[in-house]
């Protein structure tokens, strides 16, 4: 593949006077320090410019390290104040915690106190039971002997009486035999044995 190359750009006769080049299509050396003196120009502006934007960019940063600092002390004040409140809510927690085990210890002292006061009424109240019970067992016992006396002396009266025997009668005309004892007992079978005694006086002629 065959490449071609470009033609050289024409100079005018328009653009050798322009630029006062020669035959040669080279600058002429008044040109040239024209064209220097422009470049200096040039350079110095955009050297100016440089340091115009140095001097605004090193303002902007001082402004901006400015910044983060404020927005550093800002931050550690505000970490300062939720350091202070933590510590504040963590100490009133550490004092309504510290309350609260003192009050449930003395509610269990209270209630060991109650649960002694309790086992000891409760035993008192045993053995007051235990003591009932056994002097109802008595009683129930006299019950039963009154009950069989009584049947027994209800059966001989009315025996008595319908034999037309006056007990009283009888009994005034025998003053010798004025003391009387009974004795009642249950036999396995489930009969009732009633023996009745009459013994004289002690001290009677």
């Amino acid at each position: 593949m065959k490449i071609e190359k470009k033609s050289k750009t024409k100079v005018t006769e328009k653009l050798r006077k322009k630029y006062g080049a020669c035959e040669h299509d080279k600058v002429s050396y008044k040109e040239l320090t024209k064209g220097f003196d422009q470049l200096f120009i040039a350079h110095r502006r955009v050297c100016r410019d440089n340091d115009r934007k140095g001097i605004i960019l090193e303002k902007i940063v001082t402004e901006k390290k400015q910044q983060l600092k404020n927005i550093g002390d800002q931050k550690a004040k505000q970490l300062d104040v939720l350091k202070n409140l933590y510590a504040t809510k963590l100490n009133e927690m550490k004092a309504n915690y510290n309350e609260a085990i003192d009050g449930w210890a003395q509610q269990n002292e209270d209630l060991k106190a109650d649960l002694k006061e309790c086992h000891k009424i409760n035993k008192d109240i045993l053995k007051k039971n235990r003591d009932c019970i056994k002097k109802n067992k008595n009683i129930l016992k006299d019950h039963h002997e009154i009950t069989r006396a009584y049947n027994g002396l209800h059966q001989m009266g009315k025996f008595a009486e319908d034999q037309g025997i006056d007990i009283k009668k009888h009994r005034k005309q025998l003053p010798e035999y004025d003391q009387f004892e009974q004795k009642h007992t249950l036999m396995e079978s489930g009969r009732v044995n009633h023996v009745y005694t009459f013994k004289k006086k002690k001290g009677d002629k």
